[in-house]
Formats: C-alpha cells, sequence, structure tokens
C-alpha cells in the first residue's frame, strides 16, 4: 500500500523510507495532505485565470460595441496629430 501510494504522489522512494507500519501510515496521512494542498493551490490558480481572461473578453467585447457605435455614428477616429492639436 505505501509503495502504491507513493508511486500514484509522484513522492518518489528516497534514501530514507519508513521503517514500520505506523511510520508508513504518518506518511502516507502526508502524502495524501501533501497532493490535496496542491490541487486545491492548482485549482484556485487556475479559477483566477480563468475570471482574468473572463474580464478581457467583456472587455474587448465593450471595446467593440464602442467601436460599431462610433462608427455607426460616423465619428470619425482622431490621429495624435489631431489629439495634440486639441491640447494646444
Amino acid at each position: 500500500m505505501y509503495w502504491a501510494m507513493s508511486t500514484m504522489t509522484t513522492v518518489g522512494y528516497g534514501d530514507i523510507t519508513p521503517q514500520h507500519t505506523t511510520e508508513r501510515l504518518w506518511c502516507m496521512i502526508g502524502m495524501l495532505v501533501g497532493v490535496t494542498a496542491f490541487a486545491y493551490f492548482m485549482s484556485s490558480m487556475a479559477s483566477i485565470a480563468a475570471a482574468m481572461n473572463s474580464y478581457s473578453n467583456r472587455m474587448a467585447a465593450q471595446r467593440a460595441d464602442v467601436d460599431d457605435f462610433l462608427q455607426n455614428a460616423k465619428v470619425r477616429r482622431m490621429g495624435a496629430l489631431d489629439a495634440n492639436v486639441m491640447h494646444k
């Protein structure tokens, strides 16, 4: 059981290994806690990345809507030179 747990959690076998059943049980519990914490952390990071991507998609859609509105209203785009003239 210990071999299967250390293989499944990719902890490996190492130079120092538990010698008794109690030690093996504690190591298996530690491996499970570590794998669970790592999985929770990674899923949290994935959720944050998905939320950021969703926000950027919403902003891009809003920019496209504004561009469509301005184009339909026949508002011409101001170039950098036009903007400089207005601020002088």
